[in-house]
């Protein structure tokens, strides 16, 4: 049986919360009040266990070196609610040196980052933090959300809730609307506000190697909703069949293959937040151009320049899932002459063997010389293609257009939906040199090889050429021709920073029938997107909804 249910017309402050110990049993305080007060005092026990698991998005894992010293390699402590440990090792580090130590198969999900040092929500003692894998996550962008989730869920989520209370057949809150939901919204009944405290919601977090593929990491999110689903199914006094999934960016493909692999029924509910459900094309930019202009500090971390960038990314089949599989529009890279003219775009429709694969064109994805930088591995082409793309070729394609059955979706745009803060479609651009000699053809320019151009600051320029013709009176030496560079445009469409609208409003396109809702919010970028106040009231409003299809575990005999 069921225990009561609070009562909404009623007093909630007469509504004692239990909570649970660590010997299995339960405990509550409460003051004793004056005996003119004689509604009665509902001591309420939750038996019956829903637990969250967060996954986070790339790089949002803490990583540690495999074998006997394992050392961190990538560890988002907070200094002053900064990483300024990762900047700090990672500031003034070589192509070679990042390549070394981010390899797939030398790093490990690191469970000994930050936990909180405070109780908040059914946590009793600080070492649960850690034995529900908060420590395997960034402590910058996740724990604050992870807390508040623990709290809100646990111990307030009456007050968090009651705001969505309105009678049925209202029609849409006004928040509804401002959240701009691209299904019919529906605002929450008594009864669905009701049926939360029916449940317990411990929160977890699941870190992964987000280098490797992220179909690794799918199995090891498998693995660790059985284990969680166990450890919270101890009786008739704890009771679990099933958990929740919330994700951040990446986090969303290794949850929809997760629940693929024979898991969907283990998992009430899906909420994705800001998934490139389709990749990103930033994906690309970042692997030729690095992220120097786009950010300084995001450039002393991940490589300011292309040749920074792709000796990891190249290696790495979970950074190659980002990119654009073959569901993205065609034709979003593009070369442009000195004029904004179209020269061409690709891919006209395979992405992955006119782009990824494409070892002869300078826009083509890997420049291969870079894949050899000093004090590196040596990567070669074979390892590139056979070790790393296959892999993420075969992850999208297992993936494909499915769901969990019952998703929510949220995605990130700008409060002008005019304004343009993110790469849709990457754009090459023809610049012309002060120095000048001669037009080279579009045709030509578009067919060099990589070996045609140098990469200078994030631009790529034609290799300098002696003019024969000119003969200094200094020695006789040769002036040098730049006729031009390549110069990528930064953003040309909305979403969130790093995901573009169409890759984060794709879900709904691929898979009507399993997203039952989806939303656009704004006001935040790409990794704070959980520390929006909005979306936090999204993923208490999902929960909500994912409750009505959630399995009530049976009592044991």
């Amino acid at each position: 049986m069921s225990e009561p249910k609070e009562p909404l017309l009623g007093d909630p402050s007469r509504l004692v919360k239990t909570r649970p110990m660590g010997n299995g049993q339960f405990t509550a305080n409460w003051t004793l009040t004056p005996d003119t007060i004689t509604e009665p005092v509902v001591f309420q026990i939750n038996t019956d266990v829903l637990p969250i698991i967060f996954v986070p998005g790339i790089m949002g894992s803490n990583l540690k070196s495999v074998g006997r010293t394992s050392d961190p390699v990538w560890r988002l402590d907070a200094t002053l609610g900064q990483p300024g440990g990762l900047l700090f090792d990672w500031g003034t580090a070589s192509a070679g040196q990042r390549q070394a130590l981010l390899h797939p198969s030398r790093c490990e999900v690191d469970d000994g980052g930050a936990t909180p040092q405070h109780l908040v929500g059914f946590v009793h003692e600080l070492a649960q933090y850690r034995q529900r894998g908060w420590g395997e996550v960034a402590e910058t962008s996740y724990h604050s959300f992870l807390l508040h989730l623990e709290a809100t869920l646990n111990t307030e989520r009456w007050h968090a809730l009651k705001k969505w209370i309105h009678s049925p057949g209202q029609g849409d809150a006004e928040t509804l609307k401002a959240w701009r939901a691209e299904k019919t919204a529906q605002v929450l009944s008594e009864a669905e506000v009701t049926e939360t405290n029916h449940w317990r919601f411990p929160v977890y977090a699941c870190g992964y190697n987000w280098l490797a593929s992220n179909e690794e990491a799918a199995k090891l999110l498998s693995e660790r909703i059985k284990a969680v689903i166990q450890e919270n199914n101890q009786g008739q006094l704890h009771r679990c069949a099933q958990v929740i999934l919330i994700t951040h960016s990446m986090g969303g493909l290794v949850a929809r293959r997760c629940q693929q692999l024979g898991m969907a029924e283990q998992i009430a509910g899906v909420i994705h937040g800001v998934m490139p459900a389709i990749g990103a094309p930033v994906a690309y930019r970042r692997t030729k151009a690095g992220m120097g202009d786009e950010s300084m500090i995001a450039g002393w971390v991940i490589g300011s320049l292309g040749s920074d960038v792709t000796p990891v990314f190249a290696q790495a089949p979970g950074a190659l899932q980002l990119l654009p599989n073959a569901q993205y529009p065609k034709g979003w890279l593009r070369l442009l002459n000195e004029k904004g003219q179209l020269i061409d775009s690709f891919p006209k429709a395979d992405p992955y063997e006119e782009i990824y694969l494409n070892r002869k064109d300078w826009w083509g994805l890997v420049k291969e010389e870079w894949l050899r930088p000093t004090g590196g591995i040596q990567w070669t082409w074979k390892d590139y293609t056979d070790k790393a793309l296959k892999l993420a070729k075969d992850f999208h394609t297992a993936l494909g257009t499915s769901y969990h059955p019952n998703t929510y979706v949220f995605c990130g745009e700008p409060d002008d939906l005019h304004e343009k803060n993110s790469v849709a479609a990457v754009s090459w651009r023809m610049k012309l040199s002060p120095y000048q000699s001669k037009k080279i053809a579009d045709d030509k320019l578009a067919g060099l090889p990589h070996s045609a151009f140098l990469e200078p600051g994030g631009s790529y320029v034609l290799k300098q050429e002696p003019n024969p013709n000119y003969n200094s009176q200094f020695g006789g030496s040769y002036r040098f021709v730049q006729p031009w560079s390549m110069v990528m445009d930064l953003f040309d469409a909305g979403g969130d920073g790093t995901v573009p609208a169409v890759s984060g409003r794709a879900p709904l396109t691929q898979n009507p029938q399993c997203i039952q809702q989806q939303i656009r919010l704004a006001g935040f970028g790409h990794e704070k997107a959980y520390q929006n106040e909005a979306a936090q009231d999204w993923v208490l409003y999902a929960l909500a909804k994912i409750l009505k299809k959630a399995k009530v575990p049976q009592v044991k005999p």
